[in-house]
């Protein structure tokens, strides 16, 4: 139950609560299943306080420090977290149905299981965040950071995602059914097994990303997109793709693992590293489809793989043995300079 001391003396305003709080540090609030619908809470300083299962419909949290706090289990429906501060807070299941929450931060928040139907999230800070199983259907994430955040298992069909950063977001098993994705930053991206079916993704960068045979990518309305950042190699090189096309592309791209190599490439190392693989995995399905050389120092070397291998894991194991091979190499020729200058 709520704290009648605490739950008084925020009633009493914003300004008395802050200068109250800000003497009284050390004091863990608490809010627990507070009454506080429709309250102007604009400002507040209610930083690592226990707000589970506190009822917020409505609320207005305009620019409110809830960093830290604990909200597991409450309903915020209809309030404005609009530059709003939740870095780290805990939204377990909370309740957010149509939360304005416009460049409000929550990096690092615990959302897991939320409901949040028709929240908009334009241009909000949602690095690492943690939306697994999250209901995300109709969500606006217009421009929004969710770069590191774990949305594996979440629902969002049909939500916004235009221009959005998603490097490295894990989307694994999520349902992007009819989600906008145009101009979005999917680089290093999991999306191992999710459903993409007519979702919208004209101008966005696919660096890297990693799409598996369970990947639907069906019905997709593409003009074009870019293979690296900065808008960097279009595909296609000009026009737009035709019906069909895009799908295609990368469903070719399921059975290899690109490796890039930057600053050159020691061969004798890729070899050892790569008839390694070979041997471990019974050489199944194995083989170097192409090599590139940019031109500028740097190789692509693209391996066929099984269409049910772990390809992110491949390209894990054939980058750390070539590092080792290297770094061996390199100690036995220091090793062998050595020897020649004794003799």
């Amino acid at each position: 139950m709520v704290n009648e001391e605490h739950y008084t003396r925020l009633n009493k305003g914003v300004q008395s609560w802050n200068e109250w709080r800000a003497n009284n540090l050390n004091i863990i609030l608490d809010l627990t299943e507070a009454n506080l619908k429709e309250a102007n809470l604009t400002g507040a300083n209610l930083s690592e306080a226990n707000l589970t299962y506190s009822d917020l419909t409505g609320a207005n949290l305009n620019e409110v420090s809830l960093v830290e706090t604990n909200l597991t289990g409450a309903n915020l429906t209809g309030a404005n977290l609009r530059e709003a501060n939740l870095h780290q807070a805990n939204l377990h299941k909370a309740d957010l149905i149509s939360v304005e929450a416009v460049g409000a931060d929550l990096s690092g928040a615990n959302l897991t299981g939320a409901n949040l139907t028709g929240v908009d999230f334009s241009g909000a800070y949602l690095l690492g965040v943690n939306l697994s199983v999250a209901y995300l259907s109709d969500v606006f994430f217009m421009n929004a950071n969710l770069s590191g955040a774990n949305l594996s298992g979440a629902n969002l069909s049909g939500a916004n995602l235009s221009g959005a950063n998603l490097i490295r977001a894990d989307l694994t098993s999520s349902d992007l059914r009819g989600t906008n994705l145009n101009g979005a930053d999917l680089i290093r991206t999991q999306a191992l097994g999710t459903d993409f079916t007519n979702a919208k993704f004209t101008g966005a960068c696919l660096e890297d990303w990693n799409i598996n045979s369970a990947t639907k990518l069906n019905d997709i309305d593409c003009q074009y997109v870019y293979l690296k950042r900065n808008k960097q190699e279009r595909r296609p090189s000009s026009g737009e793709f035709a019906p069909g096309e895009f799908t295609k592309l990368f469903q070719k791209a399921l059975e290899t693992v690109d490796l890039i190599f930057r600053n050159g490439i020691d061969w004798q190392a890729f070899l050892t590293s790569y008839q390694k693989l070979q041997i471990e995995s019974g050489g199944e399905e194995l083989s170097i489809q192409a090599i590139e050389n940019k031109n500028d120092g740097t190789f692509v070397i693209r391996v066929n793989v099984p269409l049910d291998g772990n390809k992110s894991e491949i390209e894990k194991y054939l980058k750390r043995e070539y590092e080792l091979q290297v770094k061996a190499l390199y100690q036995f020729n220091m090793k062998l300079h050595r020897i020649k200058l004794l003799e």
